[in-house]
């Protein structure tokens, strides 16, 4: 009996043993072998998942000056290189062994390998804006590896370094802050504003058939709630604003799931873990769209639109509608989490009541026809032709349409088209009959957008068959203007026949206030030069290079300027280098 209890015992201690060598040898979590791209603290001035113009931020914003040294977070090889002039500006891509790859975006210059090659490309394409997937053996990198200096590129308004890390498979960013970097985050998320709904015309939120928004206080710590039952009735919707906040920074970042419970019951929840880019623009949906455009609230909603294909939504039930007819209290919580494990909650009640005093027209107001989410939907009459594809309306909508008399400086009726607030998920058919066109400018027709402060902005378009037609991205209202006017150029660092050095810049801001800049070019003494562009800031720059520029000699310089109607501007001058 004892020499089979030593046994047993010597067996259970060989498993042990057997068990640690066996974990012992396992491969590290990959999400843990990443080290950081920058060597200063990691601040953040932005997180993933927070919502933008149109879409999800797909990365987080690292704290850095312009300049400071980028590493490579694992070793790898660099499968892109590209230079825009809006998104992430001049970015770097570098595809790594265990199925990530790594996003470096708003750099000023890459390491001096990458740099001259893109130089190059650029040279031999003649164009500053470029895309280029070098062969794997081409740039290898080792972890730890500088790639890069930080800067403020592409549509970036203060030096910082834009990261991601994607899913090799389909491109699709994740949250980077699941991956264990040193981020500091004790803080709770907060709670700023609750909004309630009512789904359809017969649904009503304290005795009305419109929604209700409440500003909330932190009233106890991480716990938010509101002064006695809410009244509802019929389909209900919920949803709240809150945003997270890191250690050292006062950035409104994401938090990273909320989730909504009804008699303790769960109704729907989202995670912000991966959103591909396909699906990134149905942010639009995700929140009170038409809060943002008055209020500037973001609002994230609990409950789903028809034709929101967002799937970050766990646990859903009819789509997060709760019913509320059976005339009794029902507790309502909404719980607020960040990936560091900090949490927030609001608790209130609702009360089912219904109240019969709402006017019909308050219920049935006056629209032109009905759209649907998932059909095409054509709306014409004399003077406009207005197609919106299938899917371009996240539900179904009454839309509204009139037109009126227009300003003289504009070549057609105004036309409301819609509700600014009705977001439209990627873009639509508009076409506009003019008045008092002439032919003569046909070419150079545009339609433009007036927005509620009478400012004009360009949604473009042609003159054909009678009607300028373009696309648009959002509602509102349209009318017919022409663009003649071709784009400024104003020097802002060159003086004519100023001696330059290769540590110099030659500068100019080139602007076109209506259908914008279509093509820019420069040469130098006849030949085309890289003249780069920061178009946030509307400035074409020029920085000598001396590998392909005679030195201790005069030089020409000229500038062609296009707008998108083809009007130009040429500027001529020369300097000493």
């Amino acid at each position: 009996m004892k020499n089979d209890f030593k046994h047993f015992a010597l067996w259970i201690l060989c498993c042990l043993i057997i068990s640690k060598l066996y974990v012992s040898a396992q491969p590290p979590n990959e999400r843990n072998t990443f080290v950081p791209p920058v060597d200063v603290p990691l601040y953040l001035t932005s997180n993933y998942g927070e919502i933008r113009e149109a879409h999800f931020h797909s990365g987080i914003d690292f704290l850095a000056e312009t300049g400071s040294k980028v590493y490579a977070i694992k070793e790898g090889y660099v499968s892109r290189i590209a230079v825009t002039l809006n998104g992430y500006g001049k970015a770097v891509y570098i595809a790594h062994p265990n199925g990530y790859t790594s996003v470096y975006g708003h750099l000023s210059e890459f390491m001096p390998e990458i740099e001259k090659y893109v130089k190059d490309q650029q040279y031999q394409r003649r164009k500053y804006v470029i895309n280029l997937y070098p062969e794997a053996d081409k740039f290898p990198v080792l972890q730890g590896q500088i790639i890069a200096f930080s800067g403020n590129t592409g549509y970036s308004f203060g030096p910082h370094l834009h990261f991601e890390i994607r899913d090799s498979r389909g491109a699709i960013p994740l949250n980077v802050l699941t991956f264990d970097f040193p981020v500091a985050d004790s803080r709770t998320p907060r709670i700023t504003c609750l909004g309630i709904y009512p789904i359809n015309p017969h649904a009503q939120v304290d005795g009305t058939p419109n929604k209700v928004i409440i500003p909330l206080k932190n009233n106890n710590g991480n716990k938010y709630s509101i002064p006695g039952p809410v009244k509802v009735w019929g389909d209900i919707g919920f949803g709240i604003e809150t945003y997270d906040y890191l250690d050292g920074r006062e950035n409104m970042c994401s938090p990273f799931s909320v989730s909504l419970v009804v008699d303790d019951k769960l109704k729907n929840s989202f995670e912000l873990d991966r959103i591909s880019f396909g699906k990134s623009s149905y942010v639009n949906s995700h929140i009170d769209y038409a809060e943002k455009v008055s209020n500037g609230r973001k609002i994230q909603k609990l409950f789903v639109d028809p034709n929101n294909k967002l799937d970050i939504y766990k646990g859903m039930i009819n789509n997060g509608i709760c019913t509320f007819t059976d005339s009794l209290e029902h507790k309502v919580s909404v719980q607020v989490k960040d990936v560091a494990g900090n949490q927030a909650s609001l608790d209130f009640h609702v009360i089912s009541s219904f109240d019969e005093k709402i006017p019909s027209d308050a219920v049935h107001p006056h629209y032109a026809d009905s759209f649907y989410y998932n059909t095409v939907n054509v709306y014409e009459t004399e003077q406009v032709k207005i197609a919106l594809p299938n899917g371009a309306l996240f539900t179904h909508i009454d839309f509204r349409y009139k037109a009126e008399k227009a300003a003289d400086t504009l070549f057609s009726a105004l036309h409301h088209v819609h509700e600014e607030s009705t977001p439209v998920h990627g873009t639509y058919m508009i076409s506009i009959k003019p008045v008092n066109l002439p032919q003569a400018l046909s070419s150079k027709a545009i339609i433009v957008m007036i927005d509620n402060k009478d400012k004009i902005s360009s949604t473009g378009g042609h003159y054909k068959n009678g009607y300028v037609t373009s696309r648009a991205g959002s509602f509102g209202r349209f009318a017919i203007f022409v663009d003649t006017m071709p784009p400024e150029i104003n020097p802002v660092s060159f003086v004519s026949k100023k001696k330059y050095t290769t540590h110099q810049i030659i500068s100019f801001r080139i602007k076109d206030d209506l259908s914008g800049i279509g093509t820019y070019n420069g040469f130098i003494d006849g030949k085309w030069a890289l003249f780069e562009f920061d178009a946030k800031n509307d400035l074409l720059f020029y920085r000598p290079d001396a590998s392909r520029l005679q030195q201790n000699k005069e030089h020409t310089l000229e500038l062609i300027i296009t707008d998108r109607k083809d009007n130009i501007r040429k500027f001529k001058g020369r300097f000493y280098f």
